[in-house]
């Protein structure tokens, strides 16, 4: 984890009720999102788009409060 990354408690084993979803056509590819992930749950996809790992996201909102092109959303996680 980066340094003055904020941390993050797990919550017994549970997902986060929340997930992000980028729009593909609004994406910039500037990375902001990649930089600012807690745990890595979103990457720059060959320099077109970002792409979110569900398992790994959070829900903790930080990626779509540093887009610059307010593509990134958080909808609610689909139970499987």
């Amino acid at each position: 984890m980066r340094k003055g990354a904020p941390t993050f408690r797990k919550r017994r084993g549970k997902m986060a009720r929340r997930l992000a979803s980028v729009d593909r056509r609004r994406c910039v590819s500037c990375g902001a999102c990649e930089n600012t992930c807690p745990r890595n749950a979103i990457r720059v996809w060959k320099g077109l788009f970002a792409r979110v790992e569900g398992s790994l996201c959070i829900g903790c909102t930080l990626c779509a409060r540093v887009c610059p092109a307010v593509c990134i959303d958080m909808r609610e996680r689909s139970v499987e």
